[in-house]
């Protein structure tokens, strides 16, 4: 039986759960690599935000290693530049012009996550305070 490559794509809360599960699940003699890429080295707690917002925790506090919770796993920190599926490839940037990595894999998840659209509603983009991000409910305790 050959190694079977998974590769995840996203640090989130679904990339994280995934390859968590992978592993929560993965037998004696399973010959599974699992590699995971996300913007971030760290999965954040959302379940504390607030705190973070009342001023009763700092960032630090909610902000755990993936390295932490995902033991055996190969992570890479990198922006993904384009994704194959058809032959199940992606591309990151290392950084450089010239600095790029391809990882193949078996198989894929795409968990990317979501985009928030404000600008469908008129003054949204400007007064609205978003709650996704660490440093968006930072913005929000500092508006406060």
């Amino acid at each position: 039986m050959s190694r079977k490559r998974v590769l995840i794509l996203g640090g989130g809360h679904a990339g994280v759960r995934c390859a968590r599960e992978l592993i929560a699940h993965r037998r004696a003699g399973d010959e599974i690599d699992i590699t995971i890429v996300s913007r971030e080295n760290v999965e954040v707690w959302h379940g504390l935000m607030p705190q973070i917002v009342s001023g009763v925790l700092q960032a630090q506090h909610v902000l755990i290693p993936l390295r932490e919770i995902l033991p055996g796993v190969t992570i890479y920190t990198r922006e993904i530049e384009s994704i194959d599926p058809v032959k199940r490839q992606v591309v990151l940037s290392l950084g450089g012009e010239s600095d790029e990595v391809a990882l193949e894999a078996d198989y894929m998840v795409v968990a990317l996550g979501s985009v928030t659209d404000l600008s469908r509603f008129p003054g949204l983009t400007e007064h609205a305070l978003q709650t996704k991000t660490i440093g968006d409910f930072i913005h929000l305790r500092n508006h406060l």
